[in-house]
């Protein structure tokens, strides 16, 4: 099949088109989609978690615990996984429908091993429950701690809608090449996880 040059003129999209491959350039570029299922966890290594990007973002899509009232884990390494580190912080706010407009409860945390993105509520796997998470992730490949902003909504196990919203770091200063997610107990019976690079 011939390929033909898209002029800065424009292009004509009343015909059908279908596009493969990686399109970069626009922003937010795909990296890498993992459709979870029955999974103990889901990593992202250094295939793509690189110097690269400054910043990445992991899209978490219809999370569903595999064992009911399950918090939500984070790791980074620096070495693939061989080992993890084991120091987080975070400051994680959250609120659920329940609460009448007042503020649910604010979780701090100087050290974590792991960084448990979930406040005190935990993800429930009764039907339609799930969780949906935005977790960005700062330059990890820079020389200072790697911070991280994360924004969130899920169904915790006594049916309650919360809201998440907060930051965490990885206190380290290597660089990062692998990151993983896991269930505090138990595997991740589904989801989808989209790894996009920000320009």
């Amino acid at each position: 099949m011939s390929k033909t040059t898209v002029a800065s003129t424009g292009i004509d999209l009343s015909d059908s088109f279908a596009f493969t491959g990686t399109v970069s350039g626009a922003g937010y570029d795909l990296l890498h989609t993992i459709t979870a299922s029955s999974d103990d966890n889901v990593t992202f290594n250094s295939t793509y978690i690189t110097s690269t990007y400054k910043k990445y973002i992991i899209s978490v899509i219809d999370l569903v615990p595999a064992s009911d009232a399950q918090h939500l884990n984070f790791l980074a390494s620096t070495d693939n996984f061989s080992s993890d580190l084991g120091s987080y912080q975070r400051s994680i706010s959250h609120e659920n429908n329940q609460s009448a407009g007042t503020l649910d409860e604010v979780n701090a945390s100087a050290n974590m091993d792991p960084l448990q993105i979930t406040g005190s509520g935990s993800c429930g796997s009764a039907t339609g429950e799930g969780a949906c998470f935005d977790f960005h992730l700062f330059n990890p490949s820079g020389s200072l701690y790697k911070n991280i902003a994360i924004l969130g909504t899920f169904m915790d196990n006594s049916t309650s809608m919360r809201m998440i919203i907060g930051s965490a770091n990885i206190t380290s200063t290597s660089a990062v090449n692998a990151v993983r997610f896991s269930m505090a107990s138990g595997q991740i019976a589904s989801g989808v996880f989209k790894l996009f690079g920000v320009n």
